[in-house]
């Protein structure tokens, strides 16, 4: 993301949880800290996926045995 010449263009990603899910794992192991803000980012992205999938599934449940 430093790569990235344009202000607007870096602030949009990140935006992208993948940024954040990525730059926590980097921090965590390259430097050894834990910066709370990519955290905050990817609690909420991972439990509205959760809740997203859990829901989808169980919605198309009754399907999924043909499809297996």
């Amino acid at each position: 993301i430093t790569l990235i010449q344009n202000e607007n263009a870096r602030e949009l990603f990140l935006f992208n949880p993948m940024y954040s899910f990525v730059n926590l794992y980097r921090e965590i192991i390259l430097n050894g800290e834990f910066p709370i803000v990519h955290f905050q980012i990817i609690l909420p992205a991972a439990l509205i996926s959760y809740l997203i999938g859990g829901w989808l599934f169980i919605r198309i449940k009754h399907a999924f045995g043909d499809v297996l």
